[in-house]
């Protein structure tokens, strides 16, 4: 799987680019944390529900409870679904990293570039405008013929948005950070709202809202000690 420009804007989206390495926070050992997502893309509409276990360096499941039970075991280039109800496992291989990218967002303000320099972006300029710190990046080379610049902006020391433009200055991507929890003196946002456009219309959307983080606590044995059934045999797909 090769990293398509497409690939980039929505990563920059929903966390910015981490290159083809996950993006973790050190000040995280282990997190517990709920989530519900809702996606609308053109004229259809879904909504996800579930809760999230990490453990650093890259232990991740995500048990998704709605509108399907399964679970997400995210291993270095595969991810394994789990339908229980169904008695079903579906193995996604990859030639990168397989990551969240959501969760992804959550944790990127970790890096204090977020991780836009990794994959060639420099930082054009900053300043403080109405207490606000705005910084500007522009794209590596080969990506100037789509994307003219990234601008963050960050407030009281808090992520609240991002946006990607193309070369006639018109939105790619816009998303907004808010409800912020402050854990090791960074401030994670628990509520991301991303809006994707084509042709100056928004064909895409998404607002996740992250609920009871718990952090550098224990995680309960079944998490720990999560096995597959070893009956079941997977489907695999290479992508």
């Amino acid at each position: 799987m090769s990293i398509s420009l497409r690939d980039i804007i929505v990563i920059i989206a929903f966390g910015f680019f981490c290159g083809t390495s996950k993006l973790y926070s050190q000040t995280i050992n282990t997190l517990t944390i709920d989530f519900v997502r809702n996606v609308k893309h053109h004229d259809v509409s879904e909504s996800q529900s579930g809760t999230i276990f990490f453990e650093y360096p890259d232990k991740m499941l995500v048990k998704t409870k709605m509108p399907i039970l399964q679970w997400m075991i995210f291993e270095s280039n595969s991810l394994l679904i789990y339908y229980p109800d169904e008695q079903k496992i579906i193995k996604i291989n990859t030639k990168n990293p397989t990551t969240l990218p959501f969760f992804q967002a959550f944790q990127a303000v970790s890096k204090s570039d977020f991780g836009l320099s990794e994959v060639g972006f420099s930082l054009q300029n900053s300043g403080i405008k109405n207490d606000t710190l705005e910084m500007t990046w522009i794209p590596p080379s080969e990506l100037k013929k789509h994307i003219s610049l990234v601008t963050i902006k960050l407030a009281a020391d808090k992520i609240v948005s991002s946006v990607t433009r193309d070369t006639r200055g018109r939105n790619i991507s816009d998303t907004r950070y808010s409800d912020h929890v402050n854990h090791g003196g960074q401030y994670f946002p628990l509520t991301i709202i991303t809006k994707i456009y084509e042709s100056n219309k928004i064909s895409y959307s998404e607002e996740i809202k992250f609920s009871n983080p718990v952090f550098n606590s224990e995680l309960p044995d079944d998490i720990i000690n999560f096995e597959l059934p070893a009956d079941i045999i997977p489907h695999e797909i290479e992508w």
